[in-house]
């Protein structure tokens, strides 16, 4: 335990804690070029506002601590409170395992902090022009599944500052779309979350609408230059009138799509609202057990 009668102290630990909770977070929860802000609560620390901080100069060394290179460690065995830098401890994660097809535990197996490694067996050392900030640090960190032990995720994570963000991934991440979304354009919904979870709502919109279109096309056997909306009405005509009262308008949610998609419109708003459109519409037809004839993909 660190020594909680020094504020500065108490402040670190704060600081470590949330640190490790946001890096959790992070490779947990977030997606590509997705980030998290480090924060310290101070109103926590109990204080004499008139002298302790500033007159101790307590604020000045927290500031310095947080400010220093982050350190990387394997296990909480490793972990020694009174360290002067933050450190991150490299616990199991829970994530998407591509060869389960299920959230996994994962384990770290390797992990370099590429701003501030030297290779001894490098043929050419290249020198930087100028030191890198402290503050600045680029890592590489490899987790395995524990379940299958197969090929291992790798996340490349930019701190900047207070900021930790996946910058880099390999391979890229597995989506885990609805069993009740067709097959055969699983594909199409996978890019379009992909692209949502990237931060590219534009692309995420039309293959949205490309999923939807392919899947009408395909279960229609319309083939030829027909366009969207007489798929979609096509498609209609098929549904049992009860069915296609309950189930949310497929042509309403490729109509809205194609707005956004000829005005060149990031509609992150319609896009959510959509989508879920979408998925109701295919969980109703799991569930109301509507089947229709389906012709090859086209």
């Amino acid at each position: 335990m660190a020594n909680t009668s020094d504020p500065s102290l108490l402040l670190q630990q704060l600081f470590r804690d949330d640190l490790n909770q946001k890096f959790k977070a992070l490779i947990e929860t977030k997606h590509l070029y997705q980030r998290v802000k480090l924060e310290t609560d101070r109103s926590q620390v109990p204080h004499d506002k008139n002298s302790l901080w500033a007159e101790s100069g307590v604020l000045d060394r927290f500031d310095a601590y947080i400010s220093r290179p982050f350190q990387l460690l394997r296990s909480d065995e490793d972990v020694d409170v009174n360290a002067r830098q933050p450190f991150i401890v490299l616990r199991n994660m829970k994530l998407f395992c591509p060869s389960c097809k299920c959230r996994e535990a994962f384990a770290e197996i390797y992990h370099q902090d590429i701003t501030r490694s030297h290779n001894p067996f490098a043929e050419v050392t290249v020198k930087l022009q100028a030191p890198l900030s402290d503050s600045l640090q680029i890592f590489c960190i490899a987790y395995q599944c524990q379940i299958c032990k197969g090929d291992p995720i790798t996340f490349i994570i930019r701190r900047t500052k207070t900021h930790l963000s996946i910058d880099g991934r390999s391979p890229i991440e597995g989506i885990a779309v609805a069993k009740y979304i067709p097959e055969e354009e699983r594909g199409y919904m996978e890019a379009s979350i992909l692209s949502h979870q990237c931060g590219m709502t534009l692309a995420a919109i039309l293959y949205l609408r490309v999923f939807i279109e392919q899947f009408a096309r395909r279960v229609t056997r319309l083939e030829g230059r027909t366009t969207g909306d007489e798929l979609l009405d096509a498609y209609s005509a098929l549904l049992v009138e009860t069915h296609r009262a309950a189930m949310p308008s497929l042509k309403s949610c490729y109509d809205r799509l194609s707005v956004a998609i000829h005005g060149g419109v990031d509609d992150l708003e319609m896009y959510q609202d959509v989508s879920n459109l979408v998925n109701k519409h295919f969980d109703l037809r799991r569930a109301l057990g509507t089947t229709l004839p389906v012709g090859p993909k086209s």
